[in-house]
């Protein structure tokens, strides 16, 4: 129903969806069902001074997300007061600063079930020793750089429920030889 619906104005008459779909909805992109409809957005926000930038490239998720933003245990209000003038939708939640990128969000799964959703979005405020700026940029460029960017990868976590990671292949086989 929901392929019939969007592509009606595609499909030649007496197509059956299925058959639209395998002969060439799937190559043009269509999607046979809705984006996933469970979005979580996790952000560690360790450097605050870039956090203007994953807001940025975050306005290019135009569906609805729950948003949980880490932070280290030892910020002061200030910093906390900051986070969340960046964030106002988001659940705030100090963590021990340990573990890299990915301690922060296991820290975090201990209180929020991430089985419910559909898909995590992880973000971290990345810095980086050399060429930090474009670093960031090419990896929020990577999963976040246009709304249809965003549209095209959700679609693609809906096709394929084995995939796990998207981002800027380059940046992550050799990050630094890529930028």
């Amino acid at each position: 129903a929901f392929y019939t619906d969007s592509y009606a104005r595609d499909l030649p008459n007496g197509t059956h969806p299925l058959v639209d779909f395998l002969d060439r909805g799937a190559l043009a992109g269509r999607l046979p069902t809705p984006l996933p409809e469970r979005i979580a957005v996790v952000v560690h926000a360790f450097h605050l001074d870039v956090l203007g930038d994953l807001c940025s490239y975050l306005a290019h998720l135009t569906n609805d997300a729950d948003q949980y933003v880490t932070y280290p245990d030892h910020f002061g209000s200030e910093e906390r007061g900051y986070i969340a003038e960046r964030f106002p939708k988001a659940q705030l939640l100090p963590v021990r600063n340990a573990g890299q990128d990915v301690g922060a969000l296991l820290a975090l799964s201990r209180v929020v079930d991430f089985s419910t959703y559909d898909v995590v979005l992880k973000l971290h405020t990345k810095k980086g020793q050399r060429s930090p700026v474009r670093w960031r940029h090419g990896l929020l460029r990577g999963v976040l750089g246009s709304t249809s960017q965003v549209r095209d990868t959700l679609a693609a976590f809906r096709r394929d429920r084995h995939l796990i990671l998207s981002g800027a292949r380059q940046l992550y086989l050799h990050g630094p030889s890529n930028l």
